[in-house]
């Protein structure tokens, strides 16, 4: 029988990353939710389309979230000041926008 042995700061780390991933998919739900009144008021959504646009809000949200972390990777090769600046940049866009 061979030995095994668990790597328990690894699997603690991974456990960490991804609990903080949930956390930040549940926030962009959360945050989501929470404005819908106000876009209800906002845009004068009527009931029977609102929750189209709430659920097209929401996707979009995560898919947001899905997309930033795979693009992060890439640009985290060039360095963390430069994937923030570049991040940075993209809010502040969306923000224009």
């Amino acid at each position: 029988m061979p030995k095994f042995r668990t790597n328990r700061t690894y699997i603690t780390k991974f456990m960490i990353i991804m609990v903080l991933a949930g956390f930040q998919i549940g926030y962009a739900m959360l945050s989501i939710n929470r404005i819908d009144e106000f876009m209800k008021i906002r845009y004068s959504w009527k009931d029977d389309v609102e929750d189209k646009y709430i659920t097209f809000l929401t996707v979009s949200a995560i898919f947001g979230l899905a997309f930033g972390s795979l693009a992060s990777g890439t640009l985290m090769k060039d360095g963390r000041k430069r994937c923030m600046l570049i991040g940075t940049a993209i809010g502040v866009f969306g923000i224009i926008i």
